[in-house]
C-alpha cells in the first residue's frame, strides 16, 4: 500500500486556488485569497493553524456553486497545475506492483476524482464540503484533514482496508509527518 499527499507532493503547489479560480474566475480568486489572508491580523491568529483558517475563509467563496459543476472543475484544474513527474512515476510503479494507491489530502474531496482520473488510484481521502440542495455551502463538514486529522483519516481507512504487508508514504514535511509515521517507508519530497 502506498499513501500519497497531493498538494506539494504529487503537484508542485496547491490545487485549491486553481479549483476555486476555475469556479469563480482567477481575478476573483486572487482577490478572495488576499481577503482571506487579510483576516489574520495578529501574531496569535497567525500562529495556530493559520493555514486552516485561511482555507476555510477562502472556501466560503464557493458557497452557492452547483455540486456537479464543482466536481467537474477538477478536470479543468488537471491541466493547469504542475505535476511532479518523479512522484507520478513512483505512484505508477507502486500501482504496477499491485500496491493499493491512496491519495490523502486536505484538498476538497469533491474535485479529486476528476483531477486524478488519469492516475491508477484506489482510494481518495480529502476534505468533505457541506452540500445543501445540490449546491456547496462553502463549509467543511469535519475538521480540516491535515496533520493529526489526516493521520486519523488514514488510521480509519487502514482499520477498514488493512492490514498490509508493507507500506510506503510520500509527503512534504512538516504537515505530513503524522501520516508518514504510520508507514514502513516514509519518503519526504
Amino acid at each position: 500500500m502506498a499513501l500519497f499527499d497531493l498538494d506539494g507532493t504529487l503537484t508542485r503547489g496547491d490545487t485549491l486556488f486553481w479549483w476555486i479560480a476555475s469556479l469563480i474566475g482567477r481575478p476573483q480568486a486572487s482577490a478572495a485569497f488576499a481577503r482571506a489572508l487579510g483576516k489574520l491580523r495578529t501574531p496569535n491568529e497567525m500562529a495556530a493553524d493559520w493555514r486552516g483558517r485561511v482555507k476555510c475563509a477562502f472556501l466560503a467563496n464557493v458557497a452557492g456553486v452547483e455540486t456537479r459543476r464543482a466536481a467537474e472543475a477538477g478536470a479543468r484544474v488537471r491541466d493547469t497545475i504542475k505535476w511532479r513527474a518523479p512522484i507520478l512515476d513512483a505512484l505508477r510503479a507502486h500501482a504496477s506492483l499491485g500496491h493499493r494507491i491512496v491519495v490523502v489530502t486536505g484538498a476538497p474531496q469533491i474535485y479529486l476524482p476528476a483531477l486524478l482520473a488519469h492516475l491508477p488510484i484506489d482510494a481518495m481521502l480529502g476534505a468533505d464540503l457541506e452540500e445543501r440542495d445540490g449546491r456547496l455551502t462553502g463549509n467543511l463538514t469535519a475538521p480540516n484533514p491535515v496533520r493529526a486529522a489526516k493521520r486519523a483519516r488514514v488510521e480509519a481507512w487502514l482499520a477498514q482496508n488493512g492490514p498490509f504487508a508493507e507500506s510506503w508514504g510520500y509527503g512534504n514535511a512538516p504537515h505530513d509527518v503524522p501520516m508518514l509515521a504510520l508507514v514502513d517507508h516514509a519518503i519526504i519530497v
